[in-house]
């Protein structure tokens, strides 16, 4: 006889605050980690298990974030809760000291990057052909829709070191 366990999933993606239109940026890594640890923070408290699933930048974002909070930091407290699994898809995931920048240089695709980013005078950073980089082979209405929702985000982002060990 199958029987089935209630499972209760909340699922968060929370805007980062570096990820904006403001001219020049008005924030960057620390505040993205800043606003996800928040999150975590406010979850673990509540005794919650957290599972992260993290992409690109976000993967040395989350890294930096759950410092303190994973479910093996808080039962050596006595306490309950906290972050269970670090999951990164095609994400970051960084040596203490490192910036996405520094990973960049050591595999040599420094070149490359004009290619496919361009920095803008204001110290944040575009895709040079979003429709190609991040929906080559959608439909051109669907792409329409989505490239108003692309923002910018700061140079600076890419080149501060974490601090997070995954």
């Amino acid at each position: 006889m199958a029987t089935s366990l209630p499972t209760i999933v909340q699922v968060l993606c929370p805007q980062l605050p570096s990820c904006n239109d403001k001219s020049p940026p008005v924030s960057s890594f620390r505040e993205d980690v800043t606003a996800v640890r928040n999150i975590i923070k406010s979850l673990v408290e509540a005794d919650e298990r957290v599972f992260m699933a993290m992409h690109s930048y976000g993967g040395a974002v989350g890294t930096d974030a759950i410092e303190v909070l994973t479910f093996a930091d808080r039962k050596s407290e006595g306490k309950s809760g906290g972050v269970i699994h670090l999951f990164y898809m095609c994400a970051y995931i960084l040596v203490p000291g490192t910036s996405v920048w520094h990973i960049i240089q050591e595999v040599g695709f420094a070149h490359l990057r004009p290619q496919f980013i361009q920095n803008l005078d204001d110290g944040s950073r575009l895709p040079t052909n979003p429709s190609l980089l991040f929906l080559g082979g959608v439909e051109q209405d669907i792409v329409d829709k989505a490239l108003p929702n692309l923002v910018r985000s700061p140079i600076s982002a890419f080149g501060t070191k974490t601090k997070g060990d995954a």
